[in-house]
């Protein structure tokens, strides 16, 4: 690296590269991770957790509070 160019280019891309593993441990690194299980899916995509029915199996469908439904007014 004779080119005081190159070597500027150089040292740019690595603190670049320093600055994008500095901001991935500090925010996307895996203890910024939430734990995903069937049950977490459950609530977050059905809103309410569901009750398992005597034979084993979940119901077809689930009833949801009337506090989280939307009522949309047309005029």
């Amino acid at each position: 690296m004779r080119h005081p160019l190159a070597r500027d280019i150089a040292v740019v891309l690595v603190v670049k590269v320093v600055a994008l593993a500095a901001l991935y441990i500090a925010f996307f690194g895996p203890h910024h991770r939430p734990e995903v299980t069937p049950q977490t899916m459950e609530r977050a995509i059905l809103g309410a957790a569901t009750t398992i029915m005597p034979d084993g199996q979940p119901p077809m469908f689930t009833t949801r509070s009337t506090e989280s439904r939307r009522t949309v007014h047309h005029v």
